[in-house]
């Protein structure tokens, strides 16, 4: 399972097996790319959900901002890269999914 639940331009949700006090510091990685995406934040919301739990974490400035939602586009084409090997057995390069997945959903993309 996908510890992450989603990302956004203001920050994300993960799924962890504990607990997370509201107001904590975090410091997230996202290994979407070498060296691995890093960024601060603070925990603003836990809840349990199905025997695990599920943190909302808030990111610190405007600059990670707009670096996570790169990051976010990433996550996407690398998914569609997957599917796409998946469902019609194409292996794509980083490049080519990404020129697809750019033609197919950028307009859709969340601004």
């Amino acid at each position: 399972m996908d510890p992450v639940k989603n990302i956004n331009a203001s920050g994300l949700c993960f799924r962890t097996p504990a607990s997370i006090e509201t107001g904590t510091p975090i410091r997230i990685s996202i290994a979407v790319s070498k060296p691995p995406f890093k960024a601060n934040g603070e925990v603003v919301w836990c809840r349990q959900t199905n025997g695990r739990y599920e943190v909302g974490v808030r990111f610190e400035d405007a600059a990670t901002a707009f670096a996570v939602r790169m990051v976010e586009q990433i996550c996407h084409i690398e998914k569609y890269k997957t599917e796409v090997l998946h469902r019609q057995g194409r292996r794509l390069s980083t490049e080519e999914a990404a020129d697809e997945w750019i033609r197919k959903y950028a307009d859709d993309f969340p601004r």
